[in-house]
């Protein structure tokens, strides 16, 4: 079924609106008042110049009393009230923001949350098959000992925002860039400004068990994807730890960003193939993304062919090498009633990369037929038919 509302109809008229002038600090302490994770950045006449999200502040390694809040916000798009939810999937995917401005004929008339989106599927009953169809099977963890340094640099350099917490192979808590912001950052900015007296902050090098959420919220990986989005947004998390078997074991992890994706691959298209790059595109010469395209592009084209529809999603993150610049580049192919496999790579250049990741994409896909074959003869079913 054909998902058909529009950005008007999900437009929330309660966001929190911050000047392109105000300091940092002053930022934070609006998002703990109010309780939002971001904002609308505007000038002093009240005109649009971008979002903020608590993501930029924890990255941030200037003084937050004197950086002023333009220079981490990020440019995104007004969204027209007419637009519908795949192209609002699609945007927040492309931008890597939970928020996004809606036009109004005056400047901004509301914006739309990634949970908003996600609940107008949900309580249509729009989102089908199960969680294992969606959830991201590559976790990574970390163990409950390891410092709370290494729990920040994990999130902000594979460019994840939930992070299972581990004892002994057991997920016992989850630490994601809220829960930083609110029990680190935030508290260690307050002390430096002199805000608040007596209040303790949390050294990077304690365990990060000291700043981890609890209790776990986990579903099983064959529950119905809409259940499982649901219990998302009930008890009001962004991610759920999924488990198989008795005892139950962690198989995977399915964030709101697994769930866009999703959304996007729902919508009505010409072809059984897409692709969408997320991240840092930017600069590319027209030769190399030409080239880029025209690769990935035949590289979908041969997966149509053999295994039929899928989507490519590429989020790429430049990083300072040992020498020079290499880019950091995860790949998922998402294939609708098959399951989603995943890759991640580093190259020196944006083409060497997508090389590198597609042929990675295309060992786990063959590796999955091969298993495929080999349950088949022993008789037992196989991943794609338990799904």
């Amino acid at each position: 079924m054909e998902a058909k509302f529009s950005a008007g109809e999900l437009a929330s008229r309660e966001y929190l609106t911050v000047r392109e002038d105000f300091p940092v600090s002053r930022v934070m302490n609006l998002l703990e008042r109010t309780g939002y994770l971001g904002g609308v950045v505007s000038d002093e006449k009240g005109r649009y110049l971008g979002v903020i999200h608590v993501r930029e502040i924890i990255r941030l390694r200037s003084d937050p009393s004197k950086t002023k809040v333009i220079s981490i916000s990020k440019k995104v798009p007004l969204i027209e009230p007419s637009e519908g939810p795949y192209r609002i999937a699609k945007l927040m995917l492309e931008n890597d923001v939970r928020i996004l401005p809606l036009k109004g004929a005056k400047g901004i008339d509301g914006v739309i949350y990634d949970t908003d989106l996600i609940r107008a599927f949900v309580e249509r009953k729009l989102l089908k098959g199960t969680v294992r169809d969606v959830m991201t099977r590559e976790v990574i963890t970390l163990e409950k000992g390891e410092s709370i340094a290494k729990a920040i640099s994990t999130l902000l350099k594979r460019k994840i925002s939930h992070l299972p917490i581990t004892d002994g192979g057991k997920v016992v808590g989850v630490v994601s860039t809220h829960d930083v912001a609110a029990k680190v950052t935030f508290p260690k900015i307050r002390i430096s400004l002199g805000e608040v007296s007596g209040e303790k902050v949390k050294s990077l090098s304690l365990p990060v068990q000291n700043i981890m959420s609890t209790p776990v919220v986990t579903v099983d990986e064959g529950a119905p994807l809409n259940e499982g989005a649901a219990l998302m947004l009930d008890k009001e998390v962004g991610s759920l730890i999924v488990t198989s078997g008795s005892p139950s074991r962690l198989v995977g992890i399915l964030t709101r960003k697994d769930l866009l994706e999703y959304i996007i691959s729902m919508r009505p298209k010409d072809r059984k193939t897409s692709y969408y790059f997320i991240g840092d595109i930017e600069p590319v010469n027209l030769k190399e993304r030409t080239k880029v395209i025209e690769t990935v592009e035949n590289f979908l084209d041969k997966v149509e062919k053999r295994y039929g529809g899928a989507d490519l999603y590429v989020h790429v993150k430049r990083m300072r090498g040992v020498k020079k610049p290499v880019i950091l580049l995860r790949g998922r192919l998402l294939m609708i009633g098959k399951g989603s496999y995943h890759s991640e790579v580093v190259g020196y250049s944006l083409m060497d990369g997508i090389q590198l990741l597609l042929d990675a994409l295309i060992k786990s896909v063959e590796s999955g037929e091969r298993s495929k074959r080999r349950k088949a003869k022993e008789g037992k079913p196989t991943l794609w038919e338990e799904i």
